[in-house]
């Protein structure tokens, strides 16, 4: 669910990123011959874009495709394709921006170091999902990195399925008026929890997935392929899968 909802662009060979690091800016109001005084500053940042390369390969023997399974050669690619996904998926919650994205459970704009990336984000203990403490912890994600108040009317909550069963749902889950069933994920703030087992156990990650942006210089699924003279003697087949990507919240 999550690579489905973050932004994928295709940038190809592309070596840097410009976005805007300022949420909305005004102009201003004068008499229709006034001079023009507001300059748009600018929030432009310019970053540098380095693709990551994630590869993921399996070796099987020949002799399982000579005997007839069609369907093999399908189910490698699957199981490739899979394997990329929750590579992926791990690197947007823990990348730490060394030689993969930058994850959620780092800060995009902090110092980076070359021996283990950006900083990681401070964790805040959480007790309760009532309207004034949720609100306060939803409320951190209203204002950008620079200040900027920014806007948005749901917020999805990653945790473990473990988590999700033994903390979130009884937390928010209730029975329902007439008693013959129950009502589950009741936050105060529309909240979409999402099962996602790259967080680690015991920690949650509050965001706005359609602000994280992976960068690809390769297709969504990246691109299989197979090669027998690798394995010729042992008679076996190599299949590989090879991605580019970078990406930040």
């Amino acid at each position: 669910p999550i690579l489905s909802r973050i932004k994928f662009q295709y940038v190809g060979y592309s070596t840097k990123w410009i976005i805007d690091d300022s949420a909305t800016q005004k102009g201003a109001w004068g008499r229709i011959d006034a001079k023009i005084t507001e300059e748009i500053e600018g929030g432009l940042k310019i970053l540098d874009l380095t693709q990551k390369k994630y590869t993921a390969f399996v070796v099987i023997p020949l002799a399982i495709i000579d005997l007839g399974p069609v369907w093999l050669d399908s189910y490698i690619r699957r199981v490739l394709y899979e394997a990329i996904a929750m590579g992926t998926e791990d690197a947007i919650v823990n990348g730490t921006g060394l030689n993969m994205p930058c994850g959620f459970m780092y800060k995009p704009n902090s110092s980076f170091s070359s021996s283990t990336g950006f900083t990681a984000q401070d964790a805040q203990k959480v007790t309760s999902f009532e309207p004034a403490s949720y609100g306060a912890l939803v409320a951190k994600l209203a204002k950008t990195q620079t200040g900027k108040q920014r806007k948005f009317s749901k917020v999805q909550l990653l945790c473990s399925m473990t988590d999700y069963l033994t903390k979130i749902m009884p937390a928010t889950t209730t029975v329902t008026a007439d008693g013959t069933g129950y009502a589950r994920d009741l936050f105060p703030f529309p909240t979409e929890p999402l099962i996602c087992n790259a967080v680690p156990s015991g920690k949650a990650v509050l965001c706005l997935l359609d602000e994280y942006t992976l960068a690809a210089g390769s297709r969504r699924n990246g691109v299989t392929e197979y090669d027998d003279s690798l394995g010729f003697l042992d008679h076996t087949r190599a299949y590989r899968n090879v991605n580019y990507f970078d990406g930040r919240p």
